[in-house]
């Protein structure tokens, strides 16, 4: 078979830290690097041109789609990838590399892994890889998408494993227009198609903080909220052949649900992630959220674990550990759900167990500590879990739910003047949240 040739696109913005490590991770794969200039002022240009690139300067627009699209006109390559200048390739064999390109596919979705958990990968910037054709094209001013156009050329989508993407989002590509550039243009696109739930769900990622998969209580949430709400209520007025085409609503509703639980609105988290649970009854985020939803459902509105109700969930929801178990899916987190059930449950013992070897996966997996702090605190020995909460914020300094549990279990132990030294590291505008979510 022929060999195919394959292009490496970028568009850089003063990355002159990164670009580099970009491109040089690509050379042994690729036979052209595009590099699209939107305005650097440092050494950019210069480094790119060092690693055989070729960069073009373009005014930038407030439209990352038009940019992309003009960097595809530039390629004579037969793939294209994509890297963001805050991206590298994982190291990988050209022969593997080739014998992905000779597959009869149109296009791949890459695994994006963030250097730091807090800030999520959407799934709508996955699909890096594909075939080149004047038919496919980037729509959207930011966050663009390049899925929509291929699916209609060719709508054979695969994922791979082959090759990884790390990212550091400390020091990705900035707007020329600054830190708001991204939220302007997202507010404008809504304002051109208020009936397109896209914009809005990106609007609500840009505003979303995650810690070790979870969304975490932050000032802004509530306009994700909003938005994401919205975004829901225009994909049920599309039709059924509509809906189908929209990939990324799962993580919509699953974020929708994420956030509403991080505020402390529970059933509303449960009844959105039930709702999304009879859509896509396979999917893995979902079935993952159902779980966290789930048990703070029951710890909230059912409470007696004794009830029928309870023991008619808790069969649910440990059905769904068993798929995921079986399925390898996020073994740390399955683990710690399955923790947190049977704390429920009144089963410390066996409790303590789903923690430890939720530990043993994930070694600095906080939540679970905070899990065992727990099944210390209901055994009556507050110092043990203390040592726990300690654990859980030297492990993730940003799980301020163990600063204030540790805070307050301090106090209960006569430790006033260490309780307030622990109970500071807590931003003031997140107690409210956080202490409703340590109380349920």
């Amino acid at each position: 078979m022929n060999r195919q040739t394959i292009a490496l696109c970028l568009i850089t913005h003063n990355n002159e830290t990164t670009i580099g490590f970009a491109i040089k991770s690509c050379l042994a794969l690729v036979d052209e690097v595009i590099v699209v200039d939107i305005g650097s002022r440092d050494n950019t240009r210069l480094i790119a041109e060092g690693y055989g690139a070729r960069v073009i300067d373009y005014v930038f627009e407030d439209d990352y789609a038009k940019v992309k699209n003009f960097a595809l006109d530039e390629i004579s390559s037969t793939w294209v990838m994509w890297l963001n200048p805050n991206e590298s390739v994982s190291p990988t064999r050209p022969h593997d590399f080739q014998t992905l390109l000779q597959a009869n596919v149109g296009g791949y979705r890459i695994e994006i892994t963030p250097e730091d958990d807090r800030q999520p990968i959407t799934p709508t910037e996955t699909l890096r890889l594909f075939r080149s054709n004047p038919k496919v094209r980037y729509q959207y001013p930011v966050h663009e998408l390049i899925e929509h156009s291929l699916c209609r050329w060719r709508s054979d989508i695969e994922d791979t494993d082959v090759i990884k993407i790390s990212q550091d989002n400390q020091c990705g590509l900035s707007s020329p227009k600054g830190s708001l550039g991204v939220v302007s243009i997202l507010n404008k696109s809504i304002e051109d198609n208020p009936h397109d739930p896209y914009p809005l769900y990106i609007l609500a990622c840009e505003y979303i903080r995650e810690l070790e998969g979870e969304v975490t209580p932050t000032p802004m949430l509530g306009i994700s909220i909003d938005a994401l709400s919205k975004a829901v209520r225009e994909f049920y007025t599309l039709d059924k052949d509509d809906r189908q085409k929209l990939y990324y609503i799962p993580d919509l509703m699953t974020k929708l649900s994420a956030c509403h639980l991080a505020v402390g609105n529970i059933g509303f988290s449960w009844q959105t992630i039930r709702d999304a649970r009879e859509l896509y009854p396979e999917n893995h985020s979902i079935m993952l959220q159902y779980l966290l939803s789930g048990i703070s459902y029951l710890r909230t509105f059912v409470k007696n674990n004794q009830s029928v109700e309870a023991e008619n969930w808790e069969r649910k929801l440990l059905a769904i550990v068993r798929v995921l178990r079986s399925l390898d899916i996020e073994p740390a987190r399955v683990a710690r759900y399955e923790g947190d059930l049977n704390l429920f449950m009144g089963n410390i013992p066996e409790a303590q167990l789903c923690f430890e070897l939720s530990l043993s996966i994930q070694n600095d997996y906080s939540y679970a500590l905070l899990g065992l702090a727990q099944c210390q605190m209901l055994s009556g020995n507050e110092a043990g879990a203390v040592k726990f909460y300690l654990e859980a914020t030297h492990r993730n300094k940003h799980n301020y739910l163990a600063w204030l549990q540790g805070s307050k279990t301090l106090r209960e132990l006569g430790f006033v003047d260490n309780a307030k030294t622990w109970h500071s590291m807590v931003p003031d505008n997140l107690v409210p949240s956080l202490e409703f979510e340590a109380s349920s």
